[in-house]
């Protein structure tokens, strides 16, 4: 129970990697609110989880639109007094070679990949300051450290992400604020099995996708909220300023 009594928002909670990450923070103690735009899955969401524990609620909001970040936080600390965890994981994917990206589809994948999570790192910081601390983990990617065709407008976002994920490490160290990162490889998600139904050949495509991990298969969302709630947690006290690449081996080479 590391989190026992411990405040956790989780954007992008309504699915995949954040459903699944709001799920084990509940396991361990943690009351949570999970942020997402559809209020459908959003309900669908809290019902799976108060299964688990019933200290959880849902919040609708964009968290590239600055009046909305300001709304969710307020109802966060109103509701609950403060915010120790901040997990920013809320995300859009776009695969398309440069030529092809249209500048609406570029500023989405920034907006909310990478100005989503400085807006809601910034609102979180004084209620954190008060608390005398607090964490934030940054869902990142593989595709932060690498060239992979078709990915430059995601890429740039998920650079961008890790890097100011540094800088917060750095500027926020004072406070007790801790800031570390996960560069997730391919996650089994909602995600990317849209991605996986779009390829001209499904089958081909994911045993490519599986090849490029040395361990030899696709991870899980588990496999991700494993090493986040490490990052979040005091097992992490002495930690800032890291990425931990859960990948399945595949930046290794």
């Amino acid at each position: 129970m590391r989190f026992s009594g411990r405040v956790v928002l989780v954007t992008g909670g309504t699915s995949g990697i954040g459903l699944a990450a709001a799920r084990a923070f509940l396991e361990e103690g943690a009351r949570v609110a999970i942020v997402g735009r559809r209020a459908d899955r959003g309900r669908v969401a809290v019902r799976t989880l108060r299964r688990v524990s019933e200290d959880v609620r849902f919040l609708r909001g964009d968290v590239s639109r600055s009046a909305d970040v300001r709304r969710l936080v307020g109802s966060v600390l109103r509701a609950s007094g403060g915010i120790d965890v901040l997990f920013n994981n809320a995300g859009v994917y776009l695969q398309k070679p440069v030529q092809a990206t249209t500048e609406r589809e570029w500023d989405r994948q920034l907006a909310v990949n990478l100005k989503g999570y400085f807006l809601m790192a910034r609102e979180v910081v004084s209620a954190m300051r008060r608390r005398g601390g607090g964490s934030i983990v940054n869902n990142c990617s593989i595709s932060a450290h690498v060239g992979i065709a078709g990915e430059a407008a995601y890429a740039a976002s998920k650079a961008g992400a890790l890097l100011l994920t540094k800088v917060l490490a750095v500027e926020l160290a004072r406070y007790g604020i801790r800031v570390n990162s996960v560069s997730p490889g391919v996650i089994r998600t909602d995600m990317y099995d849209e991605w996986l139904r779009d390829q001209p050949d499904p089958r081909a495509a994911e045993r490519a996708e599986i090849a490029r991990h040395p361990l030899g298969r696709l991870g899980t969302p588990e496999d991700v909220v494993r090493a986040v709630l490490f990052l979040a947690s005091d097992d992490a006290a002495f930690i800032t300023g890291a990425d931990l690449p859960v990948d399945g081996g595949y930046l290794a080479p």
